[in-house]
C-alpha cells in the first residue's frame, strides 16, 4: 500500500507544478499584455516599403499580444483601443505625474500611520494614566468596600450599658458568620464538582470524536487515493498532444517535403494543388485563400455524404473565402452577390458558413443556423464581429426579397457576438485554422473542444485530407 501511495503522491506533486507552471506563464502573457514591449523593427506601419506577403508573414511570427495591438489599430470598435493611445488619453487628461514619487509619497504615509497605532497600542500596554488609572479606580472601590465592612463590625462591637446583650449580639453574629461560610463551602464544593463532571464529559466526548474522526479518515485517505489515481489517468490523457498514426504521418510529411515545390499532390474543384500550397500548414505561418477554399469544398462533400447516411438532418452551405468581402465592400452591397446561390435555397438549409476576412490580416468565421434562428460569430482574438452581424442579417432580408419575393421575418432571430468559452489562439498564425476547425466542428455538430495545443494536430490532419482530397465521415482523435 506505501509504494501506492508514494507514487501517488509524486503524480500529485507534479500535476501540481504543471498547474503552477500553467499559472506562471498565464502571469507572464498577462504582464507582457499590460506591458507591452514592440516586437517588430521596423514597425508595420502605412508608409513602410514591405509587400503584402511579408507584411503577413511578418505579422504571423509575433506574438498574440503584438498581433491583437495591430488589430486594434485596424478596427479599435471591433478590438478595443490600442493601450498607447490609452495612455496618451490618460496623460491628456491628468498630466504627467511622478509615479515614483507617488508611490514614495504612499509608503511614507502608511509608515506614519503604522508608527503611530503602534505607539497607541504600547501606551495602552504600559503607560501610566491608562494601566494606573484603572488600577486606582479599583483600589479606591476596595478600600470603601472593606471602610464600610470594617464600620459595620465596630458597630457591632460597640459597648453597650448591659453585657449580656452586647455578648449576645456577638454570639450571634458568629454563628451567622459561620453559617455564611460553610454555605458558601457547599457552594464552592459543590461547583468544582459540577465543574470536574462537565470537563470529564466534554474530555471523553473529544476522545470518541477524534477515535472516530480517525476511522473516518482512514476509510476517506484509501477512498481519496484510488480516485486520485483514477483524476491523474484522466489529465494525463488530457494532456497528452494528439497526434496523428505513424502511417499517416509519414503521408503528411511526404506531401509536405517529398519532391518539388511545383508538383502537383491533388487535382480537384478546378484546383491544383500543389506542394507549394501546402507549405501555408507549416507551424506560424498563415492560411491562404485557395487552401481554405479547397477545405470547404471538401466539408461540403462530407456534409452531403452524412445527410444522405442519415446522421445529418439537413444540408449546410459553405461560402467561399471571397464571399464575405464581396457583401460587405462599401459597407454593404446586395448586388455583387446575389448570383452566388442561383441554385441554392438558404432558407431551406440548417447551417451557412461564411469566412471572415478581416483587414488581410485575420481569419474569423460567422455561420448562420437557419434552424435555430442564429447568427453567431466565431473569433479567436475575441473581436466582437456585431458589425458582420449587422451586415449578415440584411443580406437575409435582401435574399428573400429577392428569391422568394416576400419579405423576410426576422421575428425570433438572435445575433450572437463572439463568446467568452469562444476557444482562444496564443499567437498570430493560428487564425486560418481557428477558422476551419469552427466550421469542421459546428457542420458535424460537435461542441468546440479543441484548444491552442490541439492546433498542431489540425494542422497535420488538414495537410492529410487536402493531400488525399477528402474528409472521411468518422475520424478519431476529434
Amino acid at each position: 500500500m506505501r509504494p501506492v501511495q508514494q507514487q501517488t503522491q509524486s503524480s500529485l506533486d507534479e500535476w501540481r507544478y504543471r498547474h503552477r507552471l500553467k499559472d506562471a506563464a498565464r502571469h507572464s502573457r498577462n504582464l507582457a499584455r499590460d506591458f507591452p514591449v514592440s516586437l517588430i523593427e521596423p514597425p508595420l506601419s502605412s508608409g513602410s516599403s514591405y509587400t503584402g506577403f511579408s507584411v503577413r508573414r511578418e505579422v504571423a511570427r509575433v506574438s498574440r499580444e503584438k498581433y491583437l495591438h495591430l488589430l486594434q489599430q485596424l478596427d479599435h470598435e471591433e478590438y478595443g483601443e490600442p493601450l498607447a493611445k490609452k495612455q496618451k488619453k490618460s496623460d491628456v487628461a491628468f498630466g504627467k505625474e511622478n509615479h515614483a514619487r507617488e508611490v514614495k509619497k504612499q509608503n511614507l504615509d502608511i509608515l506614519m500611520r503604522l508608527r503611530k497605532q503602534l505607539s497607541g497600542r504600547r501606551d495602552c500596554r504600559i503607560g501610566a494614566e491608562a494601566g494606573f488609572g484603572k488600577v486606582e479606580k479599583r483600589t479606591d472601590k476596595e478600600q470603601l468596600q472593606v471602610h464600610s465592612e470594617t464600620k459595620e463590625e465596630m458597630e457591632i462591637l460597640k459597648p453597650t450599658s448591659n453585657g449580656f446583650s452586647e455578648s449576645k449580639e456577638i454570639t450571634i453574629t458568629a454563628k451567622s458568620r459561620e453559617e455564611e461560610i460553610a454555605e458558601l463551602e457547599e457552594k464552592l464544593r459543590a461547583q468544582h464538582l459540577s465543574r470536574t463532571s462537565e470537563a470529564d464529559r466534554l474530555f471523553y466526548d473529544r476522545l470518541s470524536d477524534r477515535e472516530a474522526n480517525t476511522l473516518l479518515e482512514e476509510v476517506l485517505l484509501e477512498d481519496l487515493y484510488d480516485l486520485a489515481e483514477d483524476v491523474f489517468d484522466e489529465e494525463e490523457e488530457k494532456s497528452r498532444n494528439k497526434e496523428l498514426p505513424p502511417e499517416l504521418l509519414e503521408i503528411v510529411e511526404d506531401a509536405l517535403h517529398e519532391g518539388p515545390m511545383e508538383e502537383v499532390i491533388i487535382q480537384k474543384y478546378n484546383v491544383d494543388i500543389t506542394r507549394r500550397h501546402l507549405q501555408v500548414m507549416l507551424p506560424a505561418t498563415w492560411l491562404n485563400d485557395e487552401v481554405i477554399n479547397f477545405y470547404f469544398q471538401m466539408m461540403c462533400d462530407r456534409d452531403e455524404a452524412l445527410v444522405s447516411a442519415g446522421v445529418l438532418p439537413k444540408r449546410s452551405h459553405f461560402f467561399n473565402s471571397f464571399f464575405y468581402t464581396k457583401v460587405s465592400e462599401n459597407g454593404y452591397n446586395f448586388i455583387n452577390v446575389r448570383r452566388w446561390t442561383r441554385k441554392i435555397d438558404l432558407f431551406a438549409l440548417d447551417k451557412i458558413f461564411i469566412p471572415v476576412n478581416v483587414g488581410n490580416m485575420h481569419w474569423c468565421m460567422a455561420v448562420i443556423f437557419m434552424t435555430e434562428k442564429r447568427i453567431q460569430y466565431y473569433d479567436s482574438m475575441h473581436g466582437s464581429g456585431a458589425a458582420c452581424l449587422k451586415v449578415l442579417l440584411r443580406y437575409l432580408h435582401d435574399e428573400s426579397e429577392h428569391k422568394k419575393k416576400q419579405k423576410f421575418d426576422a421575428e425570433g432571430w438572435e445575433l450572437v457576438t463572439t463568446t467568452t468559452d469562444t476557444p482562444t489562439q496564443n499567437n498570430g498564425s493560428d487564425c486560418g485554422v481557428f477558422s476551419c476547425m469552427f466550421a469542421d466542428y459546428l457542420s458535424q455538430n460537435r461542441p468546440l473542444s479543441f484548444t491552442q495545443k490541439d492546433i498542431p494536430f489540425h494542422r497535420h490532419r488538414m495537410v492529410l485530407h487536402v493531400s488525399r482530397g477528402y474528409i472521411p465521415l468518422e475520424e478519431e482523435g476529434l
